[in-house]
């Protein structure tokens, strides 16, 4: 390779370290003082870089939020939820799949969840009707699962808003749970999950 090829290989390598400090920097602050709370020139001194070099990488402070919050609804959690869907398990195992990969989402993301139930509707724009596209899609994916098992006769027939509130019990569970706690994700997951299964098979 060329020393300018090297040059720029280096140049974009640095640019993208940059960045992710940058991304890391506004995941602390958001999550401690919150996303009004938190100026500009605090996430790039927390980061370490300059105001140019800041806005080299950033267009705003919403678009900074809106990279934050895209790493807990995101395309990685989506497209395993998909896969699940289309497994061909039964409904309570694809239940549970989809439980556990959650919790653990959520204890891998917990500042990013933190932020995500205290500021999302800070979000306008496109940038807050792509967070709700992907929120929505990701809810009609146990909402399929859910329909799917009435149709092969596994589970009762709900109402649509039932599925909200299973999604609650797993959300807030970043205001406990913690990476180090007596219970792992998994052992919480399937705590719910038996709630949740038993609640659907045997009401029916």
């Amino acid at each position: 390779m060329s020393r300018a090829g090297s040059a720029v290989r280096s140049s974009e390598e640095s640019g993208s370290r940059a960045k992710e400090r940058i991304v890391a920097a506004a995941v602390e602050l958001f999550s401690e003082r919150g996303y009004h709370g938190t100026g500009v020139a605090e996430i790039g001194a927390r980061a370490k870089v300059g105001r140019g070099a800041l806005y080299h990488h950033i267009n705003s402070k919403e678009e900074l939020l809106f990279r934050v919050l895209s790493a807990c609804v995101d395309e990685k959690l989506v497209t395993a939820a998909e896969r699940t869907r289309r497994s061909p398990g039964t409904t309570e195992e694809k239940i549970g799949e989809l439980s556990r990969a959650l919790m653990t989402d959520i204890v891998s993301h917990r500042a990013e969840w933190t932020i995500y139930f205290h500021d999302a509707d800070r979000l306008t724009g496109d940038y807050r009707k792509e967070i709700q596209r992907r929120r929505d899609h990701y809810e009609d994916i146990w909402l399929d699962v859910l329909a799917e098992g009435k149709a092969t006769g596994e589970v009762r027939d709900i109402d649509p808003v039932i599925v909200k509130g299973i999604l609650g019990m797993h959300n807030y569970s970043y205001m406990w749970m913690s990476s180090d706690g007596r219970l792992s994700a998994e052992q919480v997951s399937d705590v719910y999950c038996e709630l949740i299964v038993r609640g659907l098979i045997e009401g029916r």
